[in-house]
């Protein structure tokens, strides 16, 4: 489960009052660079959800240690789109993560 490489091509935006860590993307380019890094992931069982923002799918899938993935389009924000990395159940990821990828 190796995706500490993500993190390092975005700029921490900010931490919420909940339990998930912000971060904006460095290559921004909406969809396109946010696909890009979701398959960069090489995820188990990736599913492609509904169409959302623009016109393109969603898609989930899961790390290693079960870990769940997502990239999704974040509705009325409409902020472009955006990979979260849910808070895992064996202690892997201590903290969501949402990182941004602009239009």
């Amino acid at each position: 489960m190796n995706w500490s490489w993500l993190l390092k091509k975005a700029t921490k935006d900010r931490t919420t009052k909940g339990s998930t860590d912000m971060y904006i993307a460095n290559n921004q380019g909406g969809h396109a660079s946010a696909k890009a890094d979701f398959d960069g992931l090489k995820l188990d069982n990736v599913k492609k959800t509904t169409i959302q923002g623009e016109g393109e799918y969603g898609y989930s899938g899961l790390l290693p240690d079960g870990t769940k993935v997502n990239i999704h389009f974040p509705g009325l924000s409409n902020d472009g789109w955006t990979i979260g990395i849910a808070k895992s159940k064996t202690g892997a990821v201590t903290r969501g993560i949402k990182i941004r990828y602009g239009k």
